[in-house]
């Protein structure tokens, strides 16, 4: 039903008017992304001026992008049915998931049970699109201002850090409103994708007694990678005046221990981020080997010229697979336990795995869509 009003809706635009004179008709800056909107008019018109649609080769890169990606690698790594459910990697064409409405849906219950206070009471009326703040600033509703909170709790976001998130995304218009608003969004967190969270944590709590150890934390990728972030703490070697001010160099040559901090708060997003490498370039392989060569890829976001576009989406749930058909998380709990040595007993236990079935998002339409 909602694919069928977009169609509607695409069918009723001016796409001519749109391509022969942009400037004068302007409907395409409506768009979430102008200018890509207006380049497939005047593709389209193109297309219908060249005498023969059906031939026409068309220059545009079609996408497929991740429904929350970050998520998805946890649910693939812990195997949780329950975070795959809502981030897509199972599913059907009947209804397509929508986490960041999961979170903003959490939050809305509890400031309506919070609302008698005034600071709550003027939140609650934010997750309404269109609410204006005295300052002019304008909410675009509750899915607008945890969409970002979402999308980067696994990348480095924490409880401490949102406040500032959501000031500097100009989601609420004071830091007193932030700091009422942060823990509420971390708690619905918390509650729709439990395990993400769980998993977040365990990879937090092992870096951390990794690098208490003096141990850097170190894994391996499904593919062979091996990733070791380098967070050292230099002795000085001299100190120089500039401009008045006292500047201390440090001497690479002479380590003085790891920075924990910078270990620990690393941790969740490298290791995401270097599955969402390893997916890339699986796919990127798989589909060189298949005579393709017009293909860009940023983070979770895969573009091909439209020819290829239906083999793109086969072969990316394919790479997807391949890097998850082994226990990722049992060989990175396994590369801890090596880099600890005898003191291996310190590290925490990883989450339980659940009994998702990796090779159904095959047959997930909204998994990268």
């Amino acid at each position: 039903e909602v694919v069928g009003v977009r169609v509607e809706k695409a069918k009723a635009l001016n796409v001519e008017g749109m391509a022969r004179a942009p400037l004068q008709c302007t409907d395409w800056l409506t768009a979430d992304k102008p200018t890509k909107a207006l380049a497939l008019c005047m593709d389209i018109q193109a297309a219908l001026d060249s005498g023969s649609p059906e031939t026409y080769m068309s220059a545009l890169a079609v996408g497929y992008d991740g429904t929350c990606s970050a998520y998805q690698h946890a649910a693939l790594m812990t195997r949780d049915v329950h975070t795959a459910k809502a981030v897509n990697v199972i599913g059907d064409s009947e209804s397509r998931e929508d986490i960041y409405q999961r979170v903003g849906d959490v939050v809305v219950a509890k400031l309506t049970e919070l609302a008698a206070t005034s600071v709550y009471s003027d939140l609650l009326e934010a997750t309404t699109k269109g609410y204006v703040w005295e300052n002019n600033l304008v909410s675009k509703g509750i899915r607008e201002i945890v969409k970002r909170p979402t999308m980067t709790v696994l990348y480095g976001l924490n409880e401490h850090t949102l406040p500032s998130q959501l000031i500097e995304d100009k989601k609420v218009p004071t830091m007193d409103y932030a700091k009422a608003l942060a823990p509420i969004i971390w708690e619905a967190l918390e509650s729709v994708c439990p395990m993400a969270m769980e998993l977040r944590n365990w990879l937090r709590s092992s870096a951390r007694v990794l690098a208490e150890a003096g141990e850097l934390t170190q894994w391996t990728t499904p593919l062979g990678t091996v990733c070791s972030p380098k967070y050292y703490k230099y002795k000085t070697s001299r100190s120089v005046r500039i401009l008045g001010r006292v500047t201390r160099l440090p001497d690479y040559s002479k380590q003085d221990g790891v920075i924990v901090k910078k270990l620990v708060d690393a941790s969740s997003p490298n290791i995401v981020h270097s599955l969402d490498a390893a997916a890339v370039h699986l796919t990127a392989v798989r589909l060189a080997e298949q005579g393709i060569s017009n293909m860009t890829f940023v983070h979770d976001q895969y573009d091909c010229s439209p020819a290829d576009a239906a083999k793109l989406s086969v072969i990316l749930r394919e790479a997807h697979v391949e890097l998850y058909s082994d226990n990722t998380l049992e060989a990175l709990y396994a590369g801890f336990k090596e880099l600890m040595g005898d003191q291996q007993h310190k590290l925490p236990e990883p989450p339980a795995m659940g009994d998702l079935d990796v090779e159904a998002l095959m047959n997930s339409p909204h998994f990268f869509s």
